[in-house]
């Protein structure tokens, strides 16, 4: 830890403590989700997992997450299909960044289909339901990534609890958001000591 010009930092240190951490994935509850084809966003982006040549994204986020996820895929070279429940993938996006994501996305042939929610998973790809319609269909898939947000990560935070005068739960080890909310909550903190 590195002090300040004014040696503040290390008082500041030894009176609060700060728990941040990396959600880890939420596994939904859809019948097959743990068959071996199936796969987190993590898993691939981090390369713990070899993707197959057709892949599946599920977008349950409505964030980055799916169409960040289906970018690196297809940049590797995969046929990538995205299927979200909501009315465009990456709903949650802002308009100016997701029109100039979806012009990348698309120009690598990453078919978006939204409206159309995932309630089966198959050897070898996945049943899904249009969200109004009711038709199903069975998309073909190697690999099936899911991107279903995160679960809070406070496991440190407990783990500390009663062993520091101050413990402040934060951002994705209080419950996943997105960054700006967890930026306030540190800012917020931060003040306060």
């Amino acid at each position: 830890m590195r002090p300040s010009p004014t040696g503040s930092w290390g008082r500041c240190a030894k009176a609060a403590s700060r728990c941040v951490s990396t959600p880890p994935p939420t596994w939904p509850p859809i019948p097959g989700v743990t068959l071996p084809h199936v796969t987190t966003a993590s898993d691939v982006l981090t390369g713990q997992i070899r993707p197959g040549p057709r892949c599946v994204v599920v977008d349950e986020d409505g964030h980055f997450t799916a169409p960040t996820t289906a970018d690196f895929l297809a940049g590797k070279g995969c046929r990538v299909t995205i299927i979200t429940r909501y009315f465009m993938v990456g709903e949650d996006i802002d308009e100016g960044l997701r029109s100039d994501l979806y012009a990348r996305l698309c120009t690598q042939g990453v078919v978006l289909q939204p409206m159309t929610v995932a309630i089966e998973m198959l050897p070898g790809g996945v049943r899904t339901k249009h969200t109004f319609s009711g038709v199903e269909t069975v998309l073909e898939a190697d690999t099936v990534v899911l991107a279903f947000g995160g679960k809070a990560n406070d496991g440190l935070f407990h783990g500390l609890s009663g062993k520091v005068p101050e413990l402040k739960l934060i951002g994705d080890a209080c419950s996943p958001r997105r960054i700006h909310d967890a930026l306030l909550e540190g800012t917020r903190v931060a003040r306060a000591i």
